[in-house]
């Protein structure tokens, strides 16, 4: 039963759907990992994740929840899901289709990291760190940027778009770049 398990996990790995793969662009560095977790089946049901097929890569939702809260930032936990809440709905109105959904055990952790002098965040293997910003559209433009990046998206060259690689601008709305991206990735938006 183990080895068909593994011979299953991996077969879904390689085609690129595996569980591993669903939040990453390009593979993990250590697919070894990923092959050691997938090997061994978990009595839990599975969490909602993002198809990565490239047919349809944002048909289900992705979940998300709090991970690590440093209390340092002075934000409560309800402040920054309603900012979250805020961000993805840039995505999801431009896509015409809900893109995320709040879960208290979801697979997408968002994580504010105090960092010295740091300002800015990544998106890295199914989590969303926050190492600062200055105020409130500055946390919720990197919320937007990094959900995007959860999706799959890439950086844009327009500088006023919430996919440009630096957080300069102040600008709330999706420009026509990011859309055009988000529909590249997910097709057309949904009526």
């Amino acid at each position: 039963m183990n080895r068909i398990y593994v011979a299953i996990a991996v077969a879904v790995i390689i085609l690129g759907g595996g569980t591993a793969l669903y939040f990453y662009q390009n593979p993990p560095a250590s697919s070894t990992s990923a092959l050691a977790s997938a090997s061994t089946p978990t009595p839990t049901p599975t969490p909602t994740v993002p198809s990565q097929s490239t047919s349809a890569p944002c048909g289900q939702p992705i979940t998300y929840t709090v991970g690590t809260l440093d209390t340092r930032f002075g934000i409560s936990q309800a402040s920054l899901l309603r900012d979250s809440e805020y961000a993805k709905q840039r995505w999801e109105k431009a896509a015409g289709r809900q893109l995320f959904a709040y879960q208290p055990d979801g697979v997408l952790k968002i994580n504010l990291i105090y960092g010295t002098g740091q300002t800015g965040g990544s998106y890295t293997n199914g989590s969303i760190d926050i190492y600062g910003y200055s105020d409130q559209i500055q946390l919720t433009r990197l919320l937007a940027r990094l959900f995007g990046s959860a999706l799959g998206l890439g950086p844009v060259n327009d500088p006023s778009a919430v996919m440009y690689p630096q957080n300069q601008g102040t600008n709330e709305k999706l420009t026509a770049a990011d859309t055009a991206e988000l529909n590249a990735l997910c097709g057309a938006p949904h009526a």
